[in-house]
């Protein structure tokens, strides 16, 4: 068979760009022999470009899928922070419930030779089944199982804390002074005249 050259130039073929995952062909004949081969290397064309299309749009989804999960990813961190932070709240709330704190005042020492001027102000906590009670100010505490065994223990820990301090071995530091003065100002020997 013959090529006919001016039979080729009737073959208009039309791409459409504006849809690249379903690119369309559309061909026109105008002088063309019936069953040429010209349309079906047309339409190996057209589906090639589908094929591309067909990539791109799988790429395009692929980008927007890894997007999403990233995006889904650091939402659930910072979530999962928040929640934390909530937690190390809640805890410390049910903490701080659990323990019962009250002021009391004690007038003398678990000592025969130390009398108290005036009363010492004693915080008791009760948290879990123990009970502790300290003086603030002196940095002393006291523990037991009931509210009587602690501020026993801590009465003894300020007789000894007392006595340490009144006859120091070198020279006290400016936290033990101060813990002294307290002392002097609330604690005198039974010996000696009280003021």
């Amino acid at each position: 068979m013959a090529s006919c050259p001016d039979s080729l130039h009737a073959l208009d073929l039309h791409f459409s760009e504006h849809a690249p995952a379903e690119a369309t062909v559309a061909v026109q004949w105008r002088e063309a022999a019936p069953g040429r081969p010209i349309v079906r290397g047309a339409e190996r064309v057209a589906q090639k470009r589908q094929v591309r299309a067909a990539g791109i749009a799988q790429a395009l989804l692929g980008n927007i899928l890894h997007a999403v999960i990233s995006a889904q990813d650091t939402a659930l961190r910072s979530l999962s922070e928040r929640v934390s932070a909530l937690e190390v709240r809640v805890t410390a709330v049910e903490e701080s419930k659990a323990r019962v704190s009250r002021v009391v005042a004690i007038s003398s020492l678990n000592s025969d030779s130390l009398l108290l001027k005036e009363p010492l102000y004693v915080t008791v906590e009760e948290s879990e089944g123990s009970v502790v009670a300290y003086i603030p100010d002196l940095e002393a505490y006291g523990h037991g199982d009931c509210e009587s065994e602690a501020i026993a223990d801590l009465k003894d820990v300020v007789a000894e804390l007392y006595q340490d301090l009144k006859t120091p071995s070198g020279e006290l530091g400016p936290l033990p002074r101060r813990w002294l003065a307290h002392l002097q100002r609330n604690v005198c020997e039974t010996h000696g005249t009280c003021n």
